[in-house]
């Protein structure tokens, strides 16, 4: 029997322009996406436009988009790739339909720290660097479609030996009515290239390691 998850008593754990971002009540190794009330409110109040209506996915398009690149990646290798954030599933939330995330968590148990965390802390070392430089050759070459990356959408996540990798874990999927990009992955790749670009020039990555 299916069970409707309260979440509107609790505090989220991160909040974007569209979302809400909770961790699971009865599991803390999963969050919760769910589209803000507020957005909700100002953008899909009843009675809704014509265009909204023939919307097929409405107001569930951003997580349908958010779908379409796991599986585009999952299609290339046949499982979930590393440096994106695996998908649980869908779960009933009393503030509409939920996306299950695995959590990306650090040892101490709480959220793992960002790309921007480790510019603004000073401690861009080697093994971050490096860990950076990988994720950076794998996002140029995947199938996903992704909006402009920001360093606080990227977190260091570590394997089974210590080693630290990036994890993208929001910013993902083609916001155009036609999806070109997606179709047209020489198209796509030219427009992360040019991404990084913008990335290196804008967000503040040291050129140079620093010392450890």
């Amino acid at each position: 029997m299916s069970v409707t998850i309260r979440l509107s008593d609790r505090k989220p754990a991160a909040e974007g322009g569209r979302r809400l971002v909770f961790t699971h009540p009865d599991d803390p190794k999963l969050i919760i996406k769910v589209m803000k009330p507020t957005y909700m409110a100002q953008n899909w109040k009843a009675p809704l436009t014509f265009r909204q209506k023939t919307k097929r996915y409405r107001q569930h398009t951003y997580l349908f988009m958010e779908v379409r690149e796991h599986l585009a990646a999952c299609a290339k290798n046949g499982h979930p790739p590393k440096h994106l954030q695996n998908i649980v599933g869908f779960i009933d939330t009393d503030l509409g339909l939920g996306l299950v995330y695995e959590a990306i968590l650090g040892p101490d148990g709480k959220f793992a720290p960002t790309l921007q965390d480790f510019i603004e802390r000073g401690q861009y070392t080697p093994d971050i660097q490096q860990a950076f430089l990988e994720f950076r050759d794998w996002f140029i070459d995947a199938p996903i479609v992704t909006t402009p990356l920001h360093p606080d959408n990227i977190v260091l996540n570590r394997d089974e030996n210590g080693k630290p990798y990036f994890v993208l874990i929001d910013g993902i999927g083609e916001k155009t009515v036609i999806p070109i990009k997606g179709w047209v992955q020489a198209l796509n790749r030219r427009h992360k290239l040019k991404d990084l670009k913008r990335f290196d020039r804008k967000e503040g990555v040291p050129a140079v390691p620093q010392p450890a």
